[in-house]
């Protein structure tokens, strides 16, 4: 029965092997972030494993001591009293309880060597954890600096597109005001030309005429009257049309901006007078609240005083000799001189309460009358900002329609002075030269965003190199990490050489006690053999006997440790395992927050591979239209 308790437990060595194997191995193909959170989490999943084993081994030790236990409260009386009496020999109760003992420390040790694997264990948690939260701030910042990255890149693309949007109107105006005056030349070019080719019609009809007779002479300068009121009609038409664009044009943009100035002018009057309003109802308020305050004031006031004089009357009466009380409580009854002394001292107190309470009233009439003074103050310069600000709005709108009607006489003006051809066509000829320069400024322009455009495409490019130094530090992390889960894995792998080691010892110790057991049941025998040849002993043996019955007492209070012991074990062995199940959860929920985060350090990746894909199609198409 003993040698069947000394077995020792199966282990599962493929087990360890496969959970080692899994923890050493990770997929190359992954992310650095991936690999490393896969490789730590079979690691860790390695060493709940060899906890688990363990935890088996323990419980199947403590089932077997649980049987032997029963079968020793089995076994019948007269082997009982065998083992008893084979227990009271000392050459054999001592080796076995130095058997025990030596179980017992190993037993404890074994627990205190676990509860240290679980601290070890808890602090390989905990620093996991803190480089789980160096990853995870890590990540936080690249995905920090590639927003900023992002917000500055639409920002720029959309400064882009308004300068585009802008250079495009910019022009077509300048477009539409050069073919304007194209048109204009064209016309004027025109108008010579049908001009050159009527004086050349009239030349050869002059010459035709000359050859002819007298009556064609007449004729002619019919004929030449006639074509200079032509031309002198067209030329009108040309100029009116001409006066009349431009006219439209510049009465145009004079209501538009005589518009815009009377919407100034009526929102900077509306602003004036609900500023002016709202500060004369803010001055109403201050004044109402310091009147309600200097009234309450004034009432409070009043009542300390009117306290003051019931008090000052109590006292009067209590000293007042009409009075039967205090008649009663003197010490006799008091002379006139002294009645009147009291009355006059009553009403000299009465008279300066009536005089302070005159004065304070006064005071606070004269208070509430400034304040008074003030408020009228306040409302005569509201009505005169008001009035003024009428005024001003008045004669603004007075202005306004003058400079509308100067405005008029002025386009008269521009009629009578866009009678003649030639004032046109030089004005026309130094607006185009005006649109070239413009053109020019332009294409100045254009180049200046262009090279906005290099230095912002720098700037995104030194963005991008900081992105690229985070995911380096990110990868350097990552790399301490597996080192540190590589020591990890080394130093599991020592713990399981040194457990295989602490096994054998193990083994070899119970051999050891299987032999010296054997030993002593041959001196057992050898010594029963000598008690049945000497019965002179029996005393000695009456008291080795007792001696045998102490100290199996003994050995009932320390097998009652152990079992205390074994009990203690099986909580700390639950304890374990709800610890393994918290930690199973946060590896769970570890996991779970890696993916989220890889799955966004990739959508961020993605987000600026398109941002670097629409900053080109843009550079490429300011490029297109500039040149």
């Amino acid at each position: 029965m003993l040698g069947t308790s000394s077995d020792p437990p199966p282990r599962d060595a493929a087990g360890d092997g496969t959970a080692l194997a899994g923890a050493t191995s990770s997929p190359s193909a992954a992310p650095p972030v991936a690999t490393v959170n896969s490789a730590t989490l079979r690691a860790l999943q390695g060493e709940m494993q060899q906890l688990h084993e363990r935890l088996r081994v323990s419980d199947e030790w403590n089932m077997r001591l649980q049987r032997q236990l029963q079968d020793l409260l089995q076994l019948p009386r007269n082997e009982v009293q065998e083992m008893r009496q084979r227990m009271q020999d000392p050459d054999i109760a001592i080796p076995l309880l130095q058997c025990y003992d030596a179980v017992i420390r190993e037993k404890t040790e074994e627990v205190e060597r676990l509860r240290r694997e679980t601290v070890g264990l808890q602090t390989q948690l905990d620093a996991f954890h803190r480089d789980q939260l160096d990853v995870s701030n890590a990540v936080r910042m690249a995905e920090e600096l590639a927003k900023n990255v992002q917000d500055k890149a639409a920002a720029e693309v959309q400064r882009y597109l308004e300068a585009v949007r802008e250079m495009q109107g910019e022009l077509v105006r300048l477009r539409l005001e050069m073919t304007r005056a194209l048109e204009a030349e064209n016309t004027a070019k025109q108008d010579a030309l049908r001009t050159a080719e009527r004086a050349a019609s009239l030349e050869t009809a002059l010459e035709a005429a000359k050859r002819a007779t007298s009556k064609a002479e007449a004729a002619r300068e019919a004929a030449e009257r006639k074509v200079r009121v032509q031309e002198q009609h067209a030329a009108e038409e040309q100029t009116d049309s001409v006066v009349q664009k431009t006219q439209l044009e510049v009465m145009t943009q004079e209501n538009a901006a005589k518009a815009q100035e009377l919407e100034r002018l009526r929102a900077k009057m509306m602003q004036a007078l609900r500023q002016a309003s709202d500060n004369h109802a803010a001055h109403l308020r201050v004044v109402e609240e310091r009147h309600h305050t200097i009234v309450e004031n004034l009432r409070s006031v009043n009542r300390t005083q009117e306290m003051e004089m019931l008090k000052l009357r109590a006292q009067l009466a209590r000293w007042d000799p009409t009075n039967p009380s205090g008649a009663c409580r003197g010490a006799g009854a008091s002379s006139p001189p002294t009645s009147l002394r009291f009355q006059s001292t009553t009403e000299l107190l009465e008279a300066q309460a009536r005089q302070a309470q005159e004065l304070e009233l006064k005071r606070l009439y004269g208070e509430v009358s400034t304040l008074q003074l003030q408020r009228n103050d306040a409302v005569r310069q509201y009505e005169q900002r008001t009035a003024r600000l009428q005024r001003d709005c008045d004669q603004q709108l007075q202005d306004v329609q003058r400079q509308l009607q100067s405005a008029q006489r002025s386009l008269a003006e521009v009629r009578s002075r866009c009678e003649e051809l030639e004032e046109t066509k030089a004005t026309q000829e130094a607006s185009l030269r005006k649109a070239r320069d413009e053109l020019r400024q332009a294409q100045q322009d254009g180049q200046q965003y262009r090279l906005s455009a290099d230095s912002h495409a720098r700037k995104l490019a030194s963005a991008q190199q900081q992105l690229a130094e985070a995911n380096e530090r990110l990868s350097a992390l990552q790399r301490e990490k597996q080192s540190a889960v590589r020591q990890a894995q080394e130093r599991a792998s020592e713990l399981e050489s040194n457990v295989a080691q602490v096994l054998q010892e193990v083994q070899s110790a119970k051999e050891r006690a299987y032999v010296e057991v054997g030993e002593v049941q041959r001196r057992y025998e050898e010594l029963r053999m000598q008690n049945s040849k000497l019965q002179d002993g029996l005393r000695e043996r009456e008291a080795a006997l007792a001696k045998k019955e102490r100290e199996r007492n003994i050995l009932e209070v320390q097998l009652g440790r152990l079992e205390e012991g074994l009990e203690a074990h099986k909580r700390r062995i639950v304890e374990a395992d709800r610890r393994v199940q918290q930690l199973e959860q946060q590896l769970t929920e570890t996991r779970q927050q890696h993916r989220g985060s890889f799955l966004s350090l990739e959508q961020m990746k993605l987000q600026n591979a398109q941002l670097t894909r629409t900053r080109d199609q843009l550079t490429e198409m300011l490029q297109g239209r500039l040149f």
